[in-house]
């Protein structure tokens, strides 16, 4: 599913669609794939991370909001 040499690039769409793969074999509602980082993020928050280090972690500059 995934390349195994390291430094190798991985198509956009061949990694679409093994994600769709992926819910459809486990019978599971589809969730895009951006849908991680912000599982991500919450997962952190609920554990008491800081703010600022999970804005870090998700490479943002700042916590403030536009």
């Amino acid at each position: 599913m995934f390349p195994s040499e390291v430094g190798t690039t991985l198509n956009a769409r061949t990694l679409l669609k093994s994600w769709q793969r992926i819910f459809k074999n486990i019978d599971v509602p589809y969730k895009k794939f951006h849908a991680l980082r912000h599982t991500y993020a919450t997962l952190l928050l609920k554990k008491g991370t800081p703010l600022h280090t999970v804005s870090w972690l998700l490479g943002h500059t700042s916590i403030k909001t536009a």
